[in-house]
C-alpha cells in the first residue's frame, strides 16, 4: 500500500465522518506525544501502519477481507466510505452489514450503515455490536430464556452411545427412524408442539425456544450429569438423512479409533460448506483440526472440557472451530476426524437470507456471521482443515 503523503481537503472531510480523534490518540500514545493532528497522522501515515480510525473500523481486518483494496493501494477507511458501503462491505468483524440492513430497513441518504448504528447509541442491534461484551450480553439474554424439560424417559437399559436428535414438524427423522431395537439411546429434543406424537425414542425432551446448541447448553448447565452415561453422543440436525445401521457403524468406527471428536463424511449430493468433509472413497477416515457442527460425534471427555463453549454461539457458527481447538489443547492433535467409511446426507441448503432459522436469530438480535467472527477473535480458531499424518502426534 502506498500513500499520497499529503491528504486533500476532500479526504479530510470524508474521513472525519468516521474518525474518532480522541479514541485514536488514546490508542496511539506516540501520536499524542508528538502533538500531530490525529486525523492528519491517520491519513498520511496511520492507515498505512494498520492503525484504526474508530473502535468499529478495523483496518487490518478490512484489508484482509477485501484484498483488492490493499492491492490498489487504497486507504481502507476512504475505500469503505467511497466504494465499500455500496458493495455492502463490513467495516469490522462485529458488524454484519447485510443482517443489520435487513433489520433496520432504509438508511437515510448520505449515511452509512455504521454511522446509523453509531447514531443509535445502542450497544447492540441485530448484526451490529459495539464490543464482544455487547454481543455476549445479547447471547446471554437469549440463553436465559431457554428451557428444556423431560417429557418422557423410557431408558431401561444402559447404552454406551446416544443420539441427540433435533426434532420438529419439518424434521426428517420419520424417513429413517424405526422401532427396531438399537444399541444406542435415542434422545429426541423437540422444538415445537409435535412432541406428543408416537416416536420410538428412549427419551423425549421439549425445548421452548432456541437451537440444538442452546438446548445442549441448558442441559449441561441445569443437569451436568445428563450426558455422563455415554462414551459418545451424536448431535444430529433435523435435516439429516441416514439409516440406523449407519449410525451404529459410525459409533463403532469412532470408538475403535478412540477419537474425541468426529463426524460422518458428507455425501457428495448434499448441501455442504466445507469440501474437506465430503466422502472420500477408499478411505476409512481422516484427521482434521475440527468437525462441522451439524452432525458431530462428541466424546464424554470432549464434552466435559468444551461444555462452556455452548454458551458462546447461539447459531452454532464458530462453535465447531472452538471445540476442535479445545480438544486439541486438552488431548493433543489427531483427536478429531471425519469418518469416510460412513456418510450422511445433509438435505437442505443453508439459506442465511430467507431461511426460518436465520430469521429467528435476527429477531433476537443475533447474527450467525458475527458469532463465528467473535469465536475467531476470542479463540483464534478456524477449520475444518485436514491434518497431515505427521501432525497427529500428541503435543
Amino acid at each position: 500500500m502506498t500513500n499520497s503523503l499529503m491528504s486533500s481537503g476532500f479526504e479530510r472531510d470524508l474521513a472525519s465522518r468516521l474518525f474518532n480523534a480522541g479514541w485514536y490518540l488514546s490508542e496511539n500514545p506516540d501520536v499524542a506525544r508528538s502533538g500531530l493532528d490525529p486525523l492528519t497522522h491517520y491519513l498520511e501515515r496511520g492507515a498505512w501502519e494498520w492503525r484504526n480510525p474508530h473502535p468499529l473500523f478495523d483496518s487490518q481486518w478490512y484489508l484482509g477481507q477485501y484484498p483488492e483494496v490493499a492491492t490498489a493501494g487504497r486507504n481502507p477507511l476512504l475505500h469503505y466510505l467511497t466504494d465499500g458501503v455500496s458493495a455492502l462491505n463490513d467495516p469490522h468483524p462485529l458488524f454484519d452489514t447485510r443482517t443489520y440492513l435487513r433489520m433496520c430497513g432504509r438508511i437515510p441518504t448520505g449515511m452509512t450503515p455504521l454511522e446509523l448504528f453509531l447514531a443509535s447509541e445502542r450497544p447492540a442491534l441485530a448484526g451490529a455490536y459495539r464490543s464482544i461484551e455487547a454481543l455476549q450480553e445479547m447471547q446471554q439474554a437469549f440463553l436465559d430464556r431457554v428451557t428444556v424439560e423431560i417429557f418422557s424417559d423410557h431408558r431401561k437399559r444402559p447404552a454406551r452411545w446416544a443420539v441427540f436428535l433435533q426434532c420438529g414438524r419439518p424434521s426428517l427423522h420419520e424417513q429413517w427412524l424405526t422401532a427396531t431395537p438399537k444399541p444406542w439411546h435415542l434422545i429426541a429434543n423437540f422444538y415445537d408442539d409435535t412432541y406428543q406424537r408416537p416416536l420410538p425414542a428412549d427419551m423425549v425432551l421439549v425445548q421452548n425456544q432456541g437451537t440444538k446448541f442452546t438446548g445442549v447448553y441448558r442441559l449441561l448447565k441445569d443437569r451436568p450429569e445428563f450426558f455422563q452415561p455415554y462414551d459418545y453422543i451424536l448431535f444430529l440436525d433435523d435435516d439429516i438423512l441416514v439409516t440406523e445401521d449407519q449410525v451404529t457403524r459410525l459409533f463403532e468406527v469412532v470408538q475403535a479409533l478412540s477419537l474425541k471428536l468426529a463426524q460422518p463424511a458428507v455425501k457428495p449430493e448434499s448441501a455442504y460448506t466445507w469440501p474437506v468433509l465430503l466422502e472420500q472413497r477408499g478411505s476409512i477416515g481422516r484427521y482434521l483440526n475440527t468437525v462441522e457442527i451439524m452432525m458431530p460425534v462428541i466424546s464424554r471427555d470432549a464434552l466435559s472440557v468444551g461444555a462452556y463453549l455452548f454458551g458462546r454461539s447461539i447459531s452454532g457458527w464458530g462453535l465447531d472451530f472452538a471445540l476442535g481447538q479445545t480438544v486439541s489443547r486438552a488431548f493433543g492433535r489427531g483427536q478429531a476426524g471425519v469418518i469416510d467409511a460412513v456418510s450422511f446426507l445433509h438435505s437442505k441448503a443453508i439459506d442465511t437470507d430467507e431461511g426460518h432459522y436465520y430469521g429467528m436469530l435476527r429477531s433476537h438480535g443475533l447474527s450467525a456471521l458475527v458469532e463465528e467472527r467473535a469465536i475467531r477473535l476470542c479463540y483464534g480458531a478456524q477449520g475444518p482443515i485436514e491434518l497431515e499424518q505427521d501432525e497427529t502426534a500428541d503435543e
